[in-house]
Order: structure tokens, then sequence, then C-alpha cells
């Protein structure tokens, strides 16, 4: 059987307040919602012992030093993240100390650090947090009701089986993910694509790829899908977001904005985590994958009804979640965020 958590000094001393000031043990455990041994051990282990503190337990000598409990934080925390498992085999190779690496976990979460699954995120360079910092810096006073005016637009694809795998490091808890927390990704095009929009006051359209998408396939989905969806959302006073891949930039495309004069979002390049459609998109999948299809054939129609499944309100939310993300950019001087 498992040992059950250890209460922390502060509950226990609220045990020891309410029993001086009268309250019997049923009611203290059920006034702080802890089983009634745990406040009759509490209160007995004062009476006896004068202390508040666990007691030294007998059982198996601690096998690691506090030399080898450092080394051990220290190893976790070099640029490779190597495993408990690779840890482990380390310190016995250096004849230092023969653990498992069940122990190896217990002493980095002993250091407030826990197994954590590496995110995948975009390769940054030099020059792509630079722009990330300076577009962060030009938007860090925008409101809510700023980014409201936003239509957020992307493609993606929409896989029928989830998963591309997961890969494990270590990481205290709200450190700010550093590049041996990062599974670095490249984007790559293929497979049935789809486009959408949303804005904060909920879903726009979304369109079904057919065939290669090109700069005049792109200004025809703009034309009869992101327009009437500005107008539903937001109205004329509108500002278009769109990612940097090459359609979006195409001369093609920059004439028919420029010649239906849309105001666009200088974006940063390598940004999925400054863009809400991403997780707007995470959303849709993840619906998609629960109906748990098992061919292509009812795939588009089943995309098409779990959009209409997402609600205004977590547009709202995402949209609401801008200035966070902007500063969290700033705050991480340019390198990736949790979003």
């Amino acid at each position: 059987m498992a040992r059950s958590k250890e209460l922390t000094m502060e509950k226990r001393t609220e045990i020891r307040v309410l029993n001086q000031e009268g309250y019997t043990e049923r009611e203290i455990a059920a006034r702080l919602s802890i089983p009634k041994t745990s406040v009759h051990n509490t209160i007995s282990r004062f009476k006896t012992h004068g202390t508040l503190k666990s007691l030294p337990r007998s059982g198996r000598p601690r096998k690691t030093t506090t030399r080898i409990d450092a080394r051990i934080v220290r190893m976790a925390n070099q640029s490779d993240a190597p495993s408990a498992v690779d840890i482990a085999e380390q310190l016995a190779k250096m004849n230092l100390v023969d653990i498992s690496p069940i122990t190896v976990r217990r002493r980095l979460n002993e250091s407030g650090i826990e197994g954590t699954v590496r995110v995948r995120k975009p390769l940054l360079t030099k020059r792509h947090i630079k722009m990330r910092l300076e577009f962060c810096k030009k938007y860090q006073n925008w409101t809510v009701d700023d980014w409201k005016r936003v239509l957020w637009s992307d493609e993606t694809k929409v896989n029928l089986h989830g998963s591309d795998g997961i890969v494990w490091t270590w990481k205290r808890k709200n450190e700010p993910l550093k590049q041996k927390h990062v599974k670095q990704t490249i984007k790559h095009d293929k497979s049935i694509m789809v486009w959408g929009c949303f804005s904060s006051a909920g879903l726009g359209d979304l369109h079904i790829i057919e065939g290669v998408m090109t700069s005049p396939v792109y200004v025809r989905i703009l034309s009869r899908h992101m327009l009437p969806s500005s107008r539903r959302l937001i109205g004329p006073s509108f500002i278009f977001q769109q990612d940097n891949d090459p359609k979006h930039r195409a001369k093609n495309t920059e004439k028919w904005l420029k010649e239906k004069k849309i105001e666009t979002l200088s974006w940063p390049s390598q940004s999925p985590d400054l863009n809400p459609i991403e997780n707007l998109w995470s959303e849709l999948k993840k619906k998609v994958h629960e109906r748990k299809l098992s061919s292509m054939h009812r795939l588009r129609e089943v995309i098409q009804e779990c959009w209409l499944e997402i609600s205004q309100e977590y547009c709202k939310r995402l949209v609401e979640s801008m200035p966070r993300r902007i500063d969290e950019v700033i705050k991480n001087k340019g390198l990736w965020t949790k979003y």
C-alpha cells in the first residue's frame, strides 16, 4: 500500500489551533477535509513529543548522500536532459552509487523537478527571437478590446489518427521553457488541409482545401470565406492576421489585400504560440479524434461537425489570452512560451 501524503506544517498548525479552541477531532477533520486519523496522530504527536514535525522513521537507510543528490539534479539539468535510467547508469559507471531509476526520480521530485513531456515548438533562430520581441513590444500596450478587432486565420491538417509520439524531460514547476524542454519541429505541408478563421465573437468559416494550396487558391478562400466571416464577426473595421507562409506573402495575395484595403498584422515568423488559432486547432483535432474514425470516408463531414461544436465562449477566452502571451514572450526574451 502506498504511503499517504504527509500533512503540511501549515495544516498541522491549523489542527493544533483548532484543538486548542475546543474542536473535536471529528469536527477538525470535517472542517479541514482531511482524515480523522491524521488529525488524531497530529494531536497525539504534539502531546507526547511537543512537536508538530514528523518523527524519524525506522527503515532502510538512504542510499544517496547530499552531494550525490546535488549531482543528480545537475545531471537532469544538462542540455540533453538524460532520463532517470541514463542518470542511474552514469552514477553506477562512475562508481558513486548503485540506485534504481525510481530512486533518481524520487531525488529529483524532492528537489522540485518533475518529469514532463518535451513539448513540440518551432526552431527559433536569433532572427526569429528578435522579430518576436519586436512584435510583442510593439503590441504590449494593446488591450483585449484591441485584440477583439483581429480576425485570426490559419491552415492545418487533421490526421485521421493522432500522435507523433512524445518525449519526456525534466522541468521544475513554473519554470520557463528552455532548450531542453522543447522538441523543435519544422512545419511541413502535406495531406488534406483545412483553412479556418475566428475572432472573439466566435467562429468564422472553415474551408476544406482541395488539391495544392497556391496563392490564387488562397485569394479565392479569402474572398469567399475570410471577407464574409470578418463582416459577420467584427464588421468593416477589422485587422486580418495570417502567418508568413509563402502563399500568404505572395505578390498576388498582397496585391489583393491592398486592393481591398485590408489592414494586416506584421506577424513574426515561427510564432504559433502567439496565435490563439493554434489552440483552436488543437480543440478541433481533439474532438475529431474522439470520434475514433476508422477511415477517411467521413473525415470531412466530421471536421465540419466538430468545428461547429466549439463555443463562442472558448473563442473569447483565447483572444483574452493575448496580453498574457505578449507579456510571456517579453519575459522569456523572445523564446518559447507555454501556449
